[in-house]
């Protein structure tokens, strides 16, 4: 049974990796600070104040110069900046989350079904 390793208020580096529609990958690294803690879901509620880090890389694993980087996506991953999200126990042991497009693109509703409750919360901001 996976437990928790941090405490509300901590912070750890979460990495993040897409593989967007050229067959690039995009790796970031986020620092994630610990909302909450579901114990009965064995999750973090963490916030992403700051991206540290990023890297695109080609289809072979090769990284890519930022003048080759496919902008619109980085964009999309700059907007990640400041929002919430439920992850699993050991996304704090610093190994890559592969994570589907539709998060990025927020189709799917990874990075923002808590934007609500932020509003609510004074303390999460």
């Amino acid at each position: 049974m996976p437990q928790a390793s941090r405490n509300i208020g901590e912070s750890f580096n979460i990495h993040f990796v897409w593989k967007i529609p050229n067959n690039h990958y995009l790796r970031a690294l986020f620092e994630a600070t610990i909302l909450d803690i579901d114990l009965e879901a064995d999750r973090y509620l963490i916030k992403l104040p700051r991206l540290i880090a990023k890297r695109e890389e080609d289809d072979t694993g090769s990284g890519l110069p930022e003048a080759e980087h496919t902008a619109e996506y980085w964009e999309m991953v700059y907007r990640l900046t400041g929002r919430m999200a439920h992850v699993a126990f050991e996304a704090d042991d610093g190994r890559p989350l592969f994570l589907r497009l539709p998060t990025l693109t927020l189709e799917h509703k990874y990075f923002t079904r808590y934007e609500s409750k932020a509003d609510e919360v004074e303390d999460w901001e």
